[in-house]
């Protein structure tokens, strides 16, 4: 898996809230179905290659937009249940929150389209 990192994406800011808060070294977990899962990365678990130590990123998704980096992180735990696979990871190092965007100023505008 050399220049890929596994990426863990999670819909909810509050999930990003939790690991910013915990931060490093501390463990979490997260669960995914497996079909939100890309199939290289459930062939992983299944043949064995996904193990402990397996460094990865959580990040945030966004709507139209890049995932945003939430945390770096290293797998301790792949446990496989055959409809779900949950990630048991250490918070190595976490990300500072991305800048707020810029307020738009007037609640009643123009805008160019």
């Amino acid at each position: 898996m050399a220049g890929r990192v596994l990426q863990l994406l999670v819909k909810n800011s509050w999930v990003a809230d939790n690991l910013r808060s915990l931060g490093p070294g501390k463990m979490y977990h997260l669960a995914y179905r497996v079909a939100d899962m890309d199939p290289e990365v459930a062939e992983d678990i299944v043949s064995g290659h996904l193990t402990p130590g397996t460094m990865g990123e959580v990040a945030l998704a966004v709507p139209d937009g890049d995932p945003i980096p939430v945390a770096d992180i290293e797998l301790s735990g792949v446990h496989d249940f055959v409809s779900y696979c949950r990630f048991d990871f250490r918070i190595r190092r976490v990300h500072p929150y991305p800048p707020a965007p810029a307020r738009p100023g007037f609640m009643c505008r123009y805008v160019e389209t």
